[in-house]
Parts: C-alpha cells; sequence; structure tokens
C-alpha cells in the first residue's frame, strides 16, 4: 500500500466519520421534533375542565404571528410542496408527515412516512433545492445525501439486504464520480 493509497483511506474514514455524525445528528433532530410535535398535541387537548386523554385530527398547522403557515402535521399530507411560489409534484402519496415551511410558503423540510413505505426526513436550503436528505425506501434501502448547489453529492448508502454492499460516494455536478468506497475494480 503506497502513501497515497493511506491518505485517501485516511481521507475516505474522516469524510464517513463525518457522515455518521451528520446522520446521528438528523436522528437526533427527529426525535426532537418528534417530541415537539407530541408535546404541542397533548398542550393544546389539555384543560382543568377537561377529562380527554386523546386528541384525535387528521391535520395540526402551526402558524406564525403574521398568520402564516410555518409546520403543518397531517396524516395524510395532501398538499404539495411548494418552492419559490409554485406548487411540486411528489413522487408518491405522502400517509404522515411534518412539514416546515417559510413565512412564503416554501417549503424547507419535512418528515414523512410515504404510502409505498418509505420513510424520510428532508432539509432544503432557501431556494428549495434540496441539500440533506435521510431516508429508507423499501427497494432502495437507506441512505443520506448531501448536495451542494450545482456542484458534488455526498452519499452514503445501504441497499437492501443481499443488493449490494454499503457505498461511500462523492459525484460532481455533472455525474461523475469523484471518489467511491469501496474503489470498483474494472
Amino acid at each position: 500500500m503506497t502513501i497515497q493509497d493511506m491518505t485517501e483511506e485516511a481521507s475516505l474514514r474522516q469524510r464517513v466519520a463525518r457522515l455518521e455524525r451528520w446522520k446521528n445528528f438528523a436522528w437526533f433532530n427527529l426525535v426532537c421534533t418528534l417530541v415537539l410535535a407530541s408535546w404541542v398535541v397533548s398542550k393544546s387537548s389539555g384543560s382543568e375542565h377537561s377529562n380527554q386523554d386523546e386528541l384525535r385530527v387528521h391535520r395540526i398547522v402551526v402558524i406564525d404571528d403574521a398568520n402564516k403557515e410555518r409546520i403543518v402535521i397531517a396524516a395524510p399530507l395532501k398538499e404539495l410542496p411548494v418552492v419559490n411560489g409554485r406548487a411540486s409534484k411528489r413522487r408518491v402519496g405522502v400517509s404522515a408527515a411534518i412539514q416546515f415551511k417559510e413565512a412564503d410558503g416554501t417549503e424547507r423540510g419535512g418528515i414523512a412516512l410515504e404510502e409505498d413505505g418509505s420513510f424520510m426526513f428532508g432539509i432544503d436550503d432557501e431556494h428549495g433545492r434540496e441539500r440533506a436528505h435521510l431516508f429508507y425506501i423499501p427497494k432502495r434501502g437507506a441512505a443520506v445525501f448531501l448536495q451542494s448547489p450545482g456542484a458534488k453529492t455526498v452519499s452514503l448508502s445501504d441497499p437492501p439486504a443481499n443488493d449490494g454492499e454499503p457505498s461511500l460516494r462523492i459525484v460532481s455536478g455533472d455525474d461523475a464520480v469523484i471518489e467511491q468506497w469501496p474503489q470498483k475494480i474494472e
């Protein structure tokens, strides 16, 4: 093994460690969001004179001081995502979700359970471009994607059982593979 190979391996190990830290951070945020949502629901249904133990609704909307929707918790989530004032299509129906919005309605991120069994946690930038994505899709497995606008995408993926092995890839804006682990032998 050459010094360059050892340096590249060390660099890939650092990248994998950073992605694993990001994944843990994303899961922590997911749990905190779900706890907060549960707390909001429990507080909204609680009253000194009420003996109701549960609140059953299809949709909860959290608004800001200007009466703009900022957080939507829904099952199913029927509205389309808005990016820069324009509605866009979804890949499949969303059976349950928490959607975070800017004041203008642009979706900035969310947590979704889709009808096909996929579960996703996404973060968008201020222009509505997907920047970070943690997901499980039954036919594709689990993955973490970090995307910079037009430059590079870093992905750490674990395909479904018996369908390949985990991989780390760095891809340029024109879809050329810059780095890949494990290395493909050609």
